[in-house]
């Protein structure tokens, strides 16, 4: 795998915020700073200053008014950690102001061990849904289905949180209850409560099975730093004549293992780039590798909770033409967040750019298409008759004669 200009990882780190100060408007300056990117490069037009101070008068105003007059005393240092705060969160669903804790967790999440319950959590549509059930965890002995919606946690309805709030909610210390209301779709009336331990969850990234002639199925339940050498071993135990790869309910994960995957399938040529706010290329990421022999038929099994790295998988595949994508359109989230340090314990995880797939679509808020769409039977048992999705795969892959 090759690459050109400078990445945009998921959580990378940009450093050389610039501290301003003052002894008299420490305050009006260091946010100011903030806002305007003052003493940093660039150039900012002076008409353009004058504006955004103006705008800003309301802020400093309100400040003052907070410190003046509200009910209870707030220091300098909050205020502001809250202005960062609202003013990051409402940007998107996926920028937010973070503490070290939820950066530490956001990296072990890459390694596939945590303190949780072992499910996997994605809103659509208002609703928190569970996308994923690790097999054997608490969860799952819980009676908890993916496609489950939960409606609260502890004693905390769940409403418009974010994905570090419930990740927060649902983490926690090791042996400590976590109650938890949710149902099923198929009853909605019927809310089932749970008091659920917690414990310290190994998530597999890869679990693969062997089916029909010359057939291994490969599920990725998540992106993480060892799964393309998990794959690649998967691939090289023999010659198989046909792969299938099950992305389905994969909320996403390593960026770079997403694309070393991809390149496992892919001869040559383009996987994926991002683009900034202008359409300006950041990066673009290519292939070096040469298959040696005949490649496998591959076939992608994703459905509409399939996110992030996920889809750049998928859609490098459709677009390079290496194999058929069956299932649902998928979820959707094509953008990158980069984390900036601002000191005393603050992040900001700001979108910064969006993924393109090899033909130049990007597919942030339309997902990747299928090439043949079939609904997700999400509440059944995977890879049984009752699974369309895996049914349809094993159709093809018979119809196209490989196994034989």
């Amino acid at each position: 795998m090759d690459k050109t200009s400078g990445h945009l990882d998921e959580f990378p780190y940009r450093r050389g915020f610039t501290r301003c100060f003052d002894r008299n408007l420490r305050f009006w300056i260091v946010f100011v700073c903030m806002v305007l990117g003052i003493g940093t490069p660039g150039v900012v037009r002076a008409d353009t200053l004058d504006e955004e101070i103006r705008v800003l008068e309301g802020f400093t105003k309100t400040y003052h008014l907070i410190q003046s007059q509200y009910v209870e005393s707030r220091t300098a240092r909050e205020l502001i950690r809250f202005a960062i705060e609202g003013m990051v969160n409402r940007l998107d669903p996926y920028s937010e102001a973070i503490d070290k804790e939820e950066l530490e967790e956001l990296e072990s999440n890459s390694t596939g061990t945590y303190v949780g319950i072992g499910i996997s959590i994605q809103k659509d549509k208002g609703l928190h849904v569970v996308t994923q059930v690790i097999q054997g965890s608490p969860s799952e002995k819980a009676g908890l289905k993916p496609g489950d919606i939960l409606i609260q946690l502890n004693d905390i309805k769940l409403r418009d949180q974010r994905e570090s709030d419930l990740s927060r909610m649902v983490g926690g210390a090791v042996g400590t209850q976590l109650v938890v209301l949710f149902y099923h779709p198929e009853a909605p009336d019927a809310v089932i409560e749970r008091s659920i331990e917690r414990v310290m969850v190994s998530a597999p990234s890869v679990i693969h099975f062997e089916t029909e002639p010359s057939t291994v199925v490969i599920q990725i339940q998540q992106f993480q730093k060892a799964t393309p050498e998990e794959v690649a071993e998967v691939l090289a135990q023999k010659q198989y004549a046909a792969v299938i790869l099950d992305l389905r309910n994969n909320p996403g994960g390593l960026f770079l293992a997403a694309v070393e995957t991809a390149e496992l399938f892919i001869d040559g040529g383009d996987i994926v780039e991002t683009r900034d706010r202008r359409n300006r290329l950041i990066e673009r990421y290519v292939s070096r590798k040469t298959h040696q022999g005949k490649s496998p038929l591959l076939v992608v099994m994703m459905n509409r909770y399939s996110a992030s790295s996920a889809e750049i998988v998928a859609g490098a595949i459709k677009d390079r033409k290496v194999g058929l994508i069956v299932g649902e359109k998928s979820y959707g989230k094509g953008v990158v967040q980069t984390v900036f340090p601002l000191g005393e314990d603050l992040y900001v995880k700001l979108t910064t750019a969006r993924y393109f797939t090899p033909s130049g679509v990007s597919f942030h808020g339309v997902g990747v298409k299928p090439d043949h769409s079939v609904a997700d039977t999400i509440g059944i048992n995977r890879y049984g008759q009752d699974d369309q999705i895996y049914s349809t795969s094993l159709d093809l892959i018979r119809s196209s004669g490989v196994t034989r």
